[in-house]
């Protein structure tokens, strides 16, 4: 388990909790910018990525280290922020995200998971960011399917996987339904 924190006071709460002296995990300051770069190569099964407060040329930073970070067959996911207020803009962001990811060999779907707490909750009030302004959550799955054309830097040649739901958020975004499922 590998933990990449850069705010001072919660990297402080994490090694006064003991994190830093777990067996099994790794805990960094620093932001991952500078960390991610330094780690092995095909080191890990999974990377989750909390994306809040970051922007798309950070998410593209990341996405272009993960082909080096992940193992065959890793498991990537991020916190899905993408365009909370629009439902068309958000078809579009994780359109966007399917396509940049499968360059870099991954095949990317979008799992709609309803929310317990619809967003006019009373939870909500007062909040100035609310996470969420619909009560279906999108939560990405990325798989890392490395073929023969895929580098670690991402560049990716023809013949690379594709999948039904480019098709399928292409049509959501363009108001022809829902997000897939």
């Amino acid at each position: 388990h590998t933990i990449v924190e850069a705010h001072p006071q919660m990297y402080k709460r994490a090694m006064d909790a003991g994190w830093g002296s777990k067996q099994g995990v790794n805990l960094f300051f620093g932001r991952w910018q500078q960390v991610l770069p330094t780690l092995p190569s095909n080191s890990f099964d999974a990377i989750y990525y909390d994306a809040y407060a970051e922007d798309d040329s950070d998410m593209q930073q990341l996405h272009h280290l993960l082909p080096k970070l992940l193992k065959p067959g890793g498991v990537y996911s991020f916190f899905n922020g993408m365009c909370p207020r629009n439902f068309f803009f958000q078809g579009v962001a994780c359109q966007v995200v399917v396509v940049e990811l499968e360059r870099l060999g991954f095949v990317t779907e979008f799992f709609p998971l309803q929310l317990e707490a619809p967003p006019g909750d009373v939870d909500w009030q007062g909040v100035q960011r609310r996470y969420f302004h619909s009560d279906t959550y999108y939560l990405p799955h990325a798989v890392f399917k490395p073929s023969n054309n895929t580098t670690h830097e991402g560049a990716r040649g023809a013949g690379g996987e594709s999948n039904q739901l480019g098709q399928s958020t292409a049509a959501a975004a363009a108001g022809g339904g829902s997000l897939p499922s």
